[in-house]
């Protein structure tokens, strides 16, 4: 962990990286980090919610998209591309 330069009256404090900051025991009592279920099953750490409410409680939902994983939906539904023309991406590498 880098340590915090002090003097000079300005607030200071160390200064984590973020794996330091997700595996610190605060980060572990206020649950922000959750274990999400992958795609293919395996298991993703992930940064829970950061809002803490308890009338309403956030949840962890889906963990985040693989390289590609939507690519072919959003560019048929926000873009309006016909499936030539996404193959004709994939071929060139333009997309994965």
């Amino acid at each position: 962990m880098a340590r915090a330069v002090r003097g000079g009256g300005d607030p200071a404090g160390p200064v984590s990286t973020v794996r330091e900051a997700l595996s610190s025991p605060e980060a572990e009592e206020r649950g922000m980090v959750v274990e999400l279920q992958g795609a293919d099953g395996s298991a993703m750490r992930a940064v829970g919610p950061v809002p803490k409410l308890s009338k309403t409680p956030a949840r962890a939902g889906l963990p985040p998209p693989r390289l590609g994983e939507h690519t072919d939906g959003v560019l048929r539904e926000l873009l309006l591309y016909d499936p030539a023309t996404i193959a004709a991406l994939r071929v060139k590498a333009a997309i994965e």
